[in-house]
Parts: structure tokens; C-alpha cells; sequence
């Protein structure tokens, strides 16, 4: 019976001495994940690292606008397809827009150069929003585009500068009976200037209103539409018995990107 008694107590001794291994060391696991809980600050999170950007608009200099502590006044430069009146692009979006003030600078015949000339008036105005539409009557006299967008973007300089936002358009196509040649090198020229465009968004310039890329005003085969274009150069401004006219399909594209930059004025 003693040796019985023996035997038992060692083997009780045995399964004493294993416990620890295991129990003890599960709890030691247990405890090491139950840490008490950290300031979210001190935690140092592994990150990947970010894909660089494919859009040209990051914005790495966006002008800062000036405080609407007034009524937004808003003024749109540029050639005849821009000159202000009811029918025109620019005077749809003035009548969707009562709380604002607008300034219809455009005029027939305008150029990069003249415009230019004009932007002392322009800054007269104190406004907050320019937008530009220009090139049809001189975009075809280049033979670098790039020229051509670099004179767009030292007008907008001044501009920005003074922390007005500054909005530019992508040109149409241009399909004057008259006048092959200038038109070839203006439709050749429009879709660089209008890459070169796209890619200063948030930098040179503040947004694009991109009548280029349009599926319906922005091809070549667009200025030969008749409902669209009343001579291959001028949208139409009347719905011809087709649809509407080229105005105001215009005026859908401009109007949201104007809204945008409009609504979010500091």
C-alpha cells in the first residue's frame, strides 16, 4: 500500500511539474495581446506607398481666391463665340445664375494679343472668376501650340496672383470654306493646346471648360452639323428644328465647371 501511495504522489509530482509549460506559457501569449491601450498618435502605421497621380490635375499651386463677402462677380473674355447676349453660352449661364455678378467681355475678332491688352479692365472689376475662351481667330497662326498655351498662361498670371481664379476653355474645331490652310493648322494645334490645357489644372490655372473633349461640339466633324455650327466656325444659337443649338450645348458643358469653381470661392 505504501508503495502504491508513492507511486501516485510521484506521478502527481510529474503532471505539477509539466503544468507550467503549457498553461503558463498560453497565459504569457495572452497577456503579451493584451496590452493597455495606446494614444492613437504614438502608433506608428506601416503605409504603402502612394501611385504617383495619372491626372494632370493635382493641385500643387491652386490660387486661393478672394473671400466672398460680396456677390461673386465673374467675367468671361474672349472672341465672338463668347460675346455676351442672351442667346450666347455665356448669357444662358448668366440668367441660371441671379446671384451673381457678370461682365461679358468678349468681343468679335479677338486674339490672345487683344485680350491681353484688355486685362487691366478686367482686374478693374475686382472679380473673383475669369473665364477665357480664345484662339479661333489666331490658334491656326501658329506653328508651336505650345506657344500658343504659354501666352494663355502668362495672362493668367497676374491673375492668379491677385487671387483670382482663372478658368480657361478648349477650343472647337474650325472649318471655314475660305480658308483651308488656317483651318488644318488650328484643328492640328487645338488638341496639343488643349493637352497642354488639362495638364495646368491646380497649377497654371484653376479648371478647364472642356468644349474639346465633348462627344457632340468637341470633333472636327462637329463645324459641318448645320444645327450645331452656322458656318463651320460659329455655334448656332437657335435649335434649327433639330434639337438645340450649338449655344446652348455650350452653355451644359460651361455651366457645371463654373458652378463648381463658383460655389467653392473661399
Amino acid at each position: 500500500m505504501a508503495q502504491k501511495k508513492a507511486v501516485h504522489f510521484l506521478a502527481i509530482m510529474l503532471v505539477a511539474f509539466a503544468l507550467p509549460t503549457s498553461l503558463y506559457g498560453a497565459r504569457g501569449e495572452t497577456t503579451a495581446t493584451k496590452t493597455l491601450p495606446v494614444e492613437r498618435s504614438s502608433v506608428s502605421v506601416p503605409r504603402s506607398k502612394p501611385t504617383p497621380a495619372a491626372l494632370p490635375n493635382v493641385r500643387q499651386n491652386p490660387t486661393q481666391g478672394i473671400a466672398t463677402n460680396r456677390k461673386p462677380v465673374i467675367v468671361a473674355e474672349g472672341d465672338s463665340i463668347s460675346k455676351y447676349w442672351g442667346g450666347n453660352y455665356t448669357g444662358i449661364f448668366k440668367r441660371s445664375r441671379p446671384d451673381i455678378e457678370f461682365h461679358g467681355l468678349a468681343k468679335g475678332g479677338s486674339t490672345i494679343k487683344s485680350i491681353t491688352a484688355r486685362r487691366d479692365a478686367v482686374m478693374a472689376l475686382n472679380p473673383h472668376v475669369v473665364s477665357v475662351f480664345v484662339g479661333a481667330n489666331d490658334l491656326g497662326k501658329y506653328d508651336d501650340p505650345s506657344k500658343f498655351a504659354n501666352a494663355l498662361f502668362a495672362y493668367a498670371e497676374p491673375l492668379k496672383a491677385a487671387g483670382i481664379k482663372v478658368v480657361f476653355a478648349t477650343n472647337l474645331a474650325r472649318n471655314v470654306p475660305t480658308s483651308p490652310a488656317f483651318n488644318f493648322k488650328h484643328n492640328r494645334n487645338r488638341k496639343e493646346v488643349s493637352r497642354l490645357l488639362r495638364q495646368a489644372v491646380g497649377t497654371k490655372i484653376d479648371a478647364v471648360v472642356d468644349f474639346a473633349a465633348d462627344p457632340t461640339m468637341g470633333t472636327d466633324a462637329a463645324t459641318g452639323n448645320r444645327t450645331l455650327f452656322s458656318d463651320g466656325l460659329h455655334p448656332t444659337d437657335s435649335t434649327h428644328g433639330v434639337g438645340e443649338g450649338g449655344q446652348r450645348k455650350l452653355a451644359r458643358i460651361y455651366t457645371p465647371v463654373m458652378n463648381a469653381v463658383i460655389d467653392n470661392l473661399p
